[in-house]
């Protein structure tokens, strides 16, 4: 009787900036992956900005993954050491991922890239190109219907109230709030769609 050869599965070669899946096995761009890296007391840290010391490996951007991850004990393997994830490693992702894109306002409106008020995002619209429209979740319907229709083609936000806007931005009340063209918006456009990605968010995206 003649014997079936097996196939192997052909690995999906990874392109330049991306990042393979330790869970997956798949490749992805770097940004729509979360680093993790062990520090000195063999606990496992989320590396949000990617840019720790040491040996990492990368996840997909995915709450189920990292819950996975930890119930089969994954980072061991894939370090190959004896490691264990911090304590609430979830929580904690998801809490850093919020920050990192508060953060990366704040950047951006001390870089003069950010117009906040209705006035002020209406007065800009007319000047240059905004790239990302930031509404606050409690604000008025009607105000945001506003400025989605000033600014139909825009990466549209509304993750966080005008309490944590206003925190990130430094100011005492913010509800419209726009991002200017260029690369802070993009990589906080990035940021925004891995927080949602990990926390399964569903929006369409502009």
């Amino acid at each position: 009787m003649k014997k079936v050869r097996k196939v192997r599965k052909q690995s999906v070669p990874a392109e330049k900036g991306e990042r393979r899946c330790f869970m997956t096995g798949l490749p992805l761009a770097k940004e729509k992956m979360i680093r993790f890296v062990v520090g000195p007391d063999r606990l496992v840290y989320p590396d949000i900005a990617g840019k720790l010391d040491g040996r990492g490996v990368w996840l997909t951007a995915s709450r189920d993954l990292l819950q996975q991850a930890i119930d089969k004990k994954m980072f061991s393997k894939a370090f190959r050491l004896d490691v264990k994830p911090v304590p609430d490693a979830v929580a904690t992702v998801a809490t850093l991922l919020e920050k990192h894109c508060l953060h990366l306002l704040g950047l951006a409106n001390k870089g003069g890239f950010v117009v906040a008020g209705f006035e002020k995002v209406k007065e800009a619209a007319r000047k240059e190109k905004l790239d990302v429209l930031i509404e606050a979740s409690d604000g008025a319907l009607d105000g945001r219907e506003k400025m989605e229709r000033l600014l139909p083609d825009a990466f549209w936000v509304n993750d966080w109230s005008s309490e944590a806007l206003s925190e990130a931005l430094g100011r005492d009340f913010c509800v419209h709030v726009a991002m200017k063209s260029g690369k802070m918006a993009q990589n906080f456009k990035n940021e925004v769609l891995r927080y949602r990605s990990f926390n399964e968010i569903k929006k369409e995206d502009s």
